[in-house]
């Protein structure tokens, strides 16, 4: 049968004439494409997910108070953290309704999900089909198509891409590529997002992640003689994991070369506070050996490996 191409406005007459004398099965069908036909083309999804959740349509932000649902907004952050894998019902009931009645859960998925989608499409019609979001078989998923991307993927994106750059030797791609990842990363993965506990894999993942992204931009830094940028990288990693003691050690060397003798102190006494408070150890003798190092620069003989004696010299405060 020969198939017939109408321009889209005689298209929409032709389904709104059919709708008026068509069976209820053809109907629902006529009613679908039709909603499609009305519906202005829809806009791609942009998500925001370090240093707090934001969705983004067409480049303009979707306020959370739009939802009209809590869950609703929740059910989003949890598609796009899972994208671009499909999520099953049993999978979202574990997340959002554990232990509670599966015919209740289901209503609550089907409840939220009518909400979500009337919120990315106000003109779609109520039971016709979302642009954005597929529910087929008992699997929910984004359209890909529509999915313009997320700060999340461009930072892990940017540290791969510079960590391939350092193995093959091209330190300046490396180091523009870190440094972009760098001003990506906003916060914490979906820091202001409670009752998240699915996150926190992922979370503690992109923390590791950027830990040796610290560790990566800084070398190359002071490999290039940017003491101040690599300073200011050493400072941030350190302000965020103040047990790390590969990053106090670095700091004290960067404050040495940049002339900065009087935070070396500052920087070791933090480290050992945090140890001793934390996890009731002193820190590691090496360390204790760089700062008597460094703290004792300007004799020639200040630096020997004292190991242990070093340690007990700075615990005694001597």
């Amino acid at each position: 049968m020969e198939t017939i191409l109408l321009p889209k406005d005689v298209a929409i007459k032709a389904f709104d004439y059919a709708l008026q004398v068509a069976d209820n099965k053809f109907k629902e069908t006529a009613t679908n494409i039709l909603s499609q036909l009305k519906a202005p083309p829809a806009n791609p999804l942009f998500f925001h997910m370090l240093g707090g959740f934001r969705i983004y349509q067409g480049g303009r932000e979707v306020s959370r108070e739009s939802f009209r649902r809590a869950q609703a907004w929740k059910l989003i952050c949890f598609l796009a953290h899972s994208f671009p894998r499909r999520v099953s019902h049993e999978t979202i009931m574990e997340a959002f309704w554990p232990g509670i009645e599966e015919v209740s859960a289901k209503r609550n998925i089907y409840t939220n999900l009518s909400s979500l989608c009337m919120t990315l499409e106000p003109y779609k019609e109520r039971n016709s089909r979302s642009q954005y979001i597929h529910h087929h078989d008992g699997m929910i998923w984004l359209e890909p198509s529509l999915i313009a991307g997320s700060d999340v993927a461009a930072f892990e994106s940017s540290c791969q891409s510079g960590e391939a750059q350092l193995a093959s030797g091209n330190d300046v791609e490396a180091l523009a590529l870190f440094r972009k990842a760098r001003t990506i990363f906003k916060g914490d993965y979906l820091e202001n997002e409670p009752y998240t506990d699915w996150a926190i894999s992922r979370r503690s993942l992109i923390e590791g992640r950027l830990l040796l992204l610290h560790k990566r931009l800084s070398a190359l830094l002071l490999k290039q003689g940017n003491l101040g940028e690599a300073i200011s990288c050493l400072e941030e990693a350190f302000a965020r994991d103040p047990f790390q003691e590969w990053i106090c050690r670095a700091l004290m060397k960067a404050y040495h070369q940049a002339g900065l003798r009087g935070k070396i102190q500052g920087c070791f006494d933090s480290l050992k506070e945090s140890l001793h408070q934390e996890l009731n150890v002193e820190p590691d003798p090496r360390t204790c050996d760089l700062y008597i190092h460094l703290s004792n620069a300007g004799q020639p003989d200040g630096y020997h490996n004292r190991g242990d004696a070093g340690l007990q010299r700075i615990n005694s405060g001597s």
